[in-house]
């Protein structure tokens, strides 16, 4: 499921959302959410009243019928982490999905083992083959010869470099299952419990892989009928009994 893998990546830190010159701590919706009338994305600010500023998101499209329209920022995000809140599967779903992907991480782990033995035996192969020329060298006078051999030699020991670091990358990796996919599944879990607890990037981070576009966002009834992402809708489906198969790639 390439969705999960995405995930995976951007909650391991190998993937982050794509920066915005307009982000701003106090409005983690500004640039995600979009006005219902122009499908424009919305901007944010601090709006000065009698005694204190309070807070809004507004379109800021000249001639759309909201422009300037101001919308609480309490109410929008309030909206939005119901979204959130209504994403989490049930636990049978979840115990479900992860069932499934924990015996395709058990593959994946062997093949992982399998990977590093192969190559480790195609090091001491080469290792010994470079042994045999180092041999012949030694065994005879014949400049050409010896040149054959040595050319030989430095296309293997060129082999055995390439092998020595695929295998160092491979050993590098953490196979662990927490590794593998524990953050993803607190994550599918719980988006809501990122988005309440995380810095302005992981808030982004929910945004890009909780639903599947950015979200119109109506000031009467709010954001409609959200974009989930593949993986949510899939999840979806399983508990709604339309789905009976669930297909994972995990990487570890």
């Amino acid at each position: 499921m390439r969705t999960y893998e995405k995930i995976q990546e951007r909650l391991t830190g190998k993937a982050k959302a794509p920066y915005r010159k307009d982000l701003n701590k106090d409005f983690p919706l500004r640039g995600f959410v979009l006005c219902s009338c122009c499908a424009e994305p919305l901007t944010a600010s601090w709006c000065k009243g009698r005694t204190k500023k309070y807070p809004y998101y507004h379109c800021k499209t000249k001639g759309c019928e909201l422009y300037g329209k101001n919308l609480k920022k309490e109410e929008v995000e309030s909206d939005f982490e119901a979204l959130l809140q209504a994403l989490s599967p049930s636990k049978a779903v979840l115990n479900l999905v992860e069932a499934v992907i924990k015996d395709c991480w058990k593959e994946k782990k062997a093949g992982h083992a399998k990977n590093l033995v192969n190559l480790d035996r195609k090091t001491k192969e080469l290792d010994h083959k470079i042994d045999g020329f180092m041999g012949r060298v030694l065994e005879t006078d014949d400049r050409e010869m010896i040149r054959h051999y040595e050319d030989h030699i430095k296309k293997l020991r060129m082999e055995r470099e390439v092998a020595s670091a695929q295998a160092k990358e491979v050993f590098a990796v953490d196979t662990s299952y927490e590794s593998a996919v524990g953050t993803v599944f607190d994550f599918i879990g719980n988006p809501y419990s990122l988005w309440d607890n995380g810095d302005l990037e992981e808030k982004r981070l929910v945004m890009n892989l909780a639903f599947a576009k950015r979200l119109p966002y109506d000031r009467n009834s709010g954001f409609g009928t959200a974009g989930k992402a593949l993986l949510f809708l899939v999840l979806g489906d399983i508990s709604a009994g339309k789905s009976k198969m669930v297909v994972c790639t995990v990487t570890p």
